[in-house]
């Protein structure tokens, strides 16, 4: 993505991680059911490693499923608020970028002109310090929109 000659700054995809979620999320999309391991005293789901890698793979059965190792699995919630936090930090990042990007965007006369902010600029210096919510003084504001009160001669 290329604007006014800008170019955000985005980290790495985490293609390991969307990977996972996919991976998962097929099953659960795609699949009759999902063997899990809760004789193991909690609800466990196999590794990454144990699920089909395409439609076109077999099912896993329950019996597979139930006969795995409790190492051989992961427990759901924790597993999911894993994958959560190590997306929200990519997603983190992204919003960054593109932060970043708008605040050098947003200072360029093709912005500026887009929006049509010229009618407004310059903005008054002093307006953070001494406008106040009143239409009796000479700049008042409403909501964020800054009015000069113009008084008839």
């Amino acid at each position: 993505m290329r604007r006014g000659g800008l170019t955000p700054r985005f980290p790495k995809s985490p293609d390991v991680i969307i990977h996972v979620i996919t991976s998962y999320r097929n099953v659960f999309a795609h699949r009759k059911h999902l063997g899990r391991g809760s004789q193991h005293g909690r609800d466990l789901i196999p590794t990454l490693k144990h699920l089909s890698g395409s439609k076109k793979d077999p099912d896993l059965l329950w019996s597979y499923t139930m006969a795995l190792d409790e190492k051989e699995m992961t427990d759901a919630l924790d597993f999911q608020s894993e994958l959560w936090v190590e997306l929200a930090k990519y997603l983190q990042g992204t919003w960054k970028g593109l932060a970043e990007a708008f605040e050098r965007f947003r200072l360029t006369p093709a912005f500026i002109n887009e929006v049509d902010l010229v009618a407004l600029l310059p903005i008054y210096a002093g307006i953070a310090s001494n406008v106040l919510p009143s239409l009796a003084n000479p700049l008042a504001t409403s909501g964020t929109i800054v009015y000069e009160d113009k008084k008839d001669s």
